[in-house]
């Protein structure tokens, strides 16, 4: 070969290797600016064309066969078909990081099925796998109504990690919507069930990262569900960040619900959840998606999340072809004119809002987006808009619909706002006169009772609190004339009368006050729902939970009805009534609850004011109950704290925090310290309430289950059966709490040999138990197998089997596998094991209650010690 044709060829070679990375029009403009013989020209671009023919039959090759073959082989499920004490019954998906399973217990403890996400290859990485299990734990705490409970995560026998959640059998939330033609209305109050989620799992520090209509189902009945929470953010910070959207890593985030935060590779945080929430709502509210990236490249898709502005909803359905549109519309049950209508204006403004590509321009919080639908629904200006004077003008006009038939709109703008201040003026100033003259009566009413004390008005006798209470009663009955004032002193004295425990006086004053005030008001005024709160309150106190809870639930009613409701009495029956349903075991329920009066309360008031700091004690004692430990201990000792400084060294609501933080420590097997803390909280509540007040029996009765965990038997029967006497004489004998004492007292009977005795009081407490509370009740399921100890010990193994696995089924259900009440129910198991002879069952019940008890107690503990001499009372 010439010299001359090894430097065609050479200078050929430099060309091809500097233009087969660009595209086919830059490879024509690069070759026509460097060729300047057009042979060399031709061959260059043939050579080109060649390159691209082969790269694009293996990279369709590697897309139709290599990738789906490897994948496969990848994603096969463990060989074993089980995972944990899951069997795995079928598919139910598949996704860029694994398949989904449905599954079943493989054991015959109880009936329960579950869902098991099973991770490919290649997310077994030294990396993943070392805090995978510390993540794990950290994901298992979120415990809301509307997120998936992680039930738990390991590693299979053939090394990949592995989810089991709670499973939930629903549909996607745009099919729901769309299956039961949700109107837009409908469609937003499904949202909020989203919002609370998504806000309680911000508060506890954790983001979801891939929200989209498939990780959001909606049950049969329409309760939202968010699944696979948290498991993006698990496995995010180990995929080595990747920047690139590759074809596999564009897998793990969904581009048309991804944020520009996941694709920038920016860190990632509250902003990016309300990010592809926006892109959610988009979606439930038009049927469309924000943004198409049919046939773009990633990069070209990577540059629109990055930059481009989503078109505003309702332009986007303008340019929605008819046919699809009168679709769209159908399943919104509404018309195309009016849906888009619906979508103008607010809601377009609220959603471009929380899709800004900034995300400190973004809502700075799920709650701030909530209240903005909200505000819309109630048609009150929301606030991300720009709030001119003619945007607040026909806010108000269509919220109060005042006719505008005759005149200008500026006009009847005018006159509405003239007319509404006036009469708005004129009301408060005689409801203040009203109020005004109500309190000089009241004040009048008690100077002349209190001058009663009055050494020459007494004659000499020093009146105690419980004669003024009576001359009080006397007087109130003088005030006839005056039933607005007569009301408030039946309510006030009432009140008086249940936090001093004399129930059933109280009941006749407080039923005094609602007939007095719904003769005067009716039944939707803030004085009559008042009432109602105060009587649910002493219905709780009575142990009549069904009672208390249909009135809570009446005041909360009327006052949600209410245009503009009184957000700190709302905050206040929200924590009443979270209450009742802490006491039925709704814990669920309850936490929700207490969680938006704490934050409706924290809003009103801050931190550091009582009714604040006795919504986040109540919220501890949910947490509590739902074996939450940490959180709950974390709660109480800065609830602790915030009441020494607000309220001093004595006072009702400290004994109570010490009471409330010694039963988290009791749970958690700090004894010693539990026990203290009781002590100091019945000294003081003795001292404040006297020797037979409830709440002093309440905080005896915990003293007597700290002595009895370390052995103190004696010390215990003492302090329980007091507990127990009070109890019975000021509730009754078929009063919850009572029970609560009897069950204690039948433990102690147990574990000091006395059978009849623990199975007499034993059933007693179940009957009380069963009938006032369900049969699935955490109390009613304990006592049913403790009830199934006596039984056997009584020599019926049979009759006691079937208590003690019917009780143990009932705690698996309604508390967590991490719970004290899940450990005490192992232990009952495997005593009922070992006594019958069946050793083998027995040591592995006895090794999981360890486990369970271990991983909140710590590595020893009084219960795991006792556990273990029973462990080696097993023949070998």
């Amino acid at each position: 070969m010439s010299s001359d044709s090894n430097r065609y060829w050479k200078l050929l070679s430099d060309l091809y290797e500097e233009a087969y990375k660009l595209t086919p029009a830059e490879q024509v403009l690069f070759a026509d600016e460097n060729c300047e013989d057009p042979a060399m020209k031709e061959e260059l671009l043939s050579m080109l064309d060649v390159h691209d023919s082969s790269s694009n039959f293996f990279n369709s090759l590697t897309a139709s066969v290599i990738r789906p073959a490897f994948e496969e082989l990848s994603d096969l499920p463990p060989i074993s078909g089980t995972v944990n004490n899951y069997r795995l019954i079928k598919k139910i998906g598949r996704g860029g990081m694994g398949s989904v399973y449905l599954a079943e217990r493989s054991d015959d403890a109880f009936q329960s099925q579950a869902a098991v996400k099973i991770l490919r290859r290649g997310l077994d990485t030294d990396d993943i796998l070392q805090r995978f299990d510390s993540e794990r734990q950290i994901l298992a705490q979120l415990n809301h109504p509307n997120i998936t409970h992680l039930i738990d995560g390991g590693v299979t026998c053939d090394g990949r990690p592995y989810f089991i959640m709670e499973y939930v059998e629903g549909k996607p939330i745009d099919m729901f919507c769309d299956e039961h033609k949700l109107t837009i209305e409908e469609r937003l109050h499904l949202f909020f069930q989203i919002c609370k989620a998504l806000s309680y799992a911000h508060q506890n520090l954790v983001i979801h990262r891939d929200l989209k209509p498939g990780n959001i189902y909606v049950t049969n009945d329409g309760f939202v569900k968010l699944l696979d929470f948290g498991i993006a953010k698990l496995l995010d910070d180990n995929l080595h960040h990747a920047r690139t959207l590759d074809n596999s890593g564009f897998r793990l985030m969904t581009p048309d619900f991804a944020s520009p935060e996941q694709v920038s590779g920016k860190p990632m945080n509250t902003a990016s959840d309300i990010y592809q929430l926006g892109l959610v709502l988009y979606r439930l509210l038009s049927g469309c998606k924000a943004y198409s990236f049919k046939n773009k490249t990633i990069t070209q898709t990577e540059h629109v999340i990055l930059n481009e502005q989503a078109i505003k909803p309702s332009y986007k359905l303008q340019k929605v072809e008819t046919a699809r549109l009168n679709e769209i519309s159908v399943k919104r049950s509404t018309s195309p004119k009016k849906l888009i209508q619906s979508l103008k204006g607010d809601l377009d403004t609220i959603i471009t809002n929380a899709l800004q590509k900034d995300s400190s321009q973004r809502y700075q919080s799920v709650v701030e987006f909530k209240e903005d639908i909200e505000r819309h629904l109630k048609g009150l200006p929301i606030r991300a808009r720009k709030q001119n004077y003619t945007y607040r003008s026909v806010k108000f006009l269509k919220r109060n619909q005042l006719p505008v038939a005759t005149v200008t709109i500026f006009v009847a703008m005018l006159i509405s706002f003239f007319i509404f201040y006036n009469i708005t003026i004129t009301e408060q100033r005689n409801e203040a006169q009203s109020e005004a003259l109500k309190a000089a009566q009241i004040t009048s009413f008690l100077v002349d009772l209190f001058e009663a004390n009055d050494p020459t008005q007494s004659q000499g006798e020093n009146l105690t609190a419980w004669r003024l209470l009576q001359q009080g009663e006397e007087r109130i009955k003088l005030l006839e004339g005056q039933p607005d004032v007569q009301a408030q002193m039946f309510e006030v004295t009432g009140q008086i009368y249940r936090k001093l425990g004399q129930f059933e006086r109280s009941e006749e004053l407080l039923s005094n006050a609602l007939y007095i005030r719904k003769d005067l008001f009716g039944e939707d005024h803030a004085e009559t729902i008042s009432v109602y709160n105060e009587l649910g309150l002493l219905y709780s106190d009575l142990g009549n939970f069904e009672k208390a809870d249909s009135l809570l639930r009446s005041s909360l009613a009327l006052q949600a009805a209410k245009y503009t409701p009184d957000l700190s009495k709302l905050a206040e029956t929200q924590f009443n009534l979270a209450y009742i349903l802490r006491r039925i075991g709704n814990y669920d329920e309850a936490e929700v609850l207490y969680r938006e009066s704490l934050e409706v309360r924290n809003r009103i008031y801050g931190l550091k004011h009582e009714s604040t700091v006795a919504s986040m004690s109540s919220l501890g004692v949910t947490l509590l109950n739902k074996g939450l430990y940490s959180e709950s201990e974390h709660i109480f000792r800065e609830v602790l704290e915030l009441r020494k400084e607000l309220l001093g060294t004595i006072h009702p609501d400290l004994a109570m925090s010490m009471n409330n933080l010694g039963a988290t420590l009791l749970t958690i097997g700090k004894f010693k310290e539990a026990e203290q803390l009781f002590s100091e909280s019945l000294e003081m509540r003795k001292l404040l309430l006297g020797d037979m007040h409830p709440k002093v029996a309440l905080t005896m009765n915990n003293l007597g289950i700290a002595l009895m965990e370390q052995g103190q038997y004696d010390e215990a029967y003492e302090n329980i059966s007091t507990a127990h006497n009070v109890r019975s004489s000021v509730l009754g004998v078929d009063n919850v709490n009572t029970a609560i004492s009897k069950f204690t007292l039948g433990e102690i009977y147990l574990h000091t040999g006395r059978i009849d005795h623990a199975h007499s009081i034993l059933k007693d407490a179940y009957d009380v138990f069963y009938n006032r509370l369900s049969e699935s009740h955490s109390f009613t399921a304990r006592t049913k197998m403790a009830l199934g100890l006596s039984i056997l010990h009584k020599g019926d193994s049979d009759r006691a089997e079937d208590f003690i696995r019917t009780g143990f089924a009932h705690l698996q259900n309604i508390h967590s596998e991490r719970s004290l009440e899940k450990a005490l129910g192992l232990r009952e198991f495997a005593i009922f094991k070992q006594k019958t002879g069946h050793y083998i069952e027995a040591f592995d019940l006895f090794n999981e209650a360890l486990t369970v008890l271990r991983d909140f107690e710590g590595p020893h503990s009084e219960r795991q010690d006792r556990i273990m001499r029973l462990l080696n009372e097993l023949p070998v």
